[in-house]
């Protein structure tokens, strides 16, 4: 019965999770917001925007479009993108050229000499 009033008493119930803390499970990354913290058993999760950083291979979060803007401006993919390519059309090439290079086998050349008078 006791336990009923406690959890209903906002004001208790406020005292109490202020007291507990809270466990920060995500900040944003540029400007440190917290995005997704948990206060005993309840998950509270704020709007956000996600970013996948090639480079780091890490999933990147921001409270805003603004901090992901001011994140792209440092961090964005293009490097990565541009050695994939690169080594990709490397890769066709070298592909490429060791077919060519085992397919030109010298043939033999057949000799006919007609001996007839």
């Amino acid at each position: 019965m006791a336990e009923k009033k406690v959890l209903t008493n906002p004001n208790l119930l406020k005292i109490i999770l202020s007291f507990a803390g809270m466990e920060v499970k995500r900040v944003c990354n540029v400007c440190g917001k917290v995005i997704n913290y948990q206060i005993l058993n309840q998950h509270i999760e704020k709007n956000h925007k996600s970013y996948i950083n090639l480079e780091k291979c890490k999933k990147m979060y921001f409270c805003s479009e603004d901090c992901l803007i001011m994140y792209k401006e440092g961090f964005n993919n293009e490097k990565i993108c541009v050695m994939s390519i690169l080594i990709c059309i490397i890769a066709c090439l070298l592909i490429c050229l060791v077919f060519v290079l085992f397919d030109s086998e010298p043939r033999q050349q057949q000799i006919n000499i007609n001996l007839s008078v």
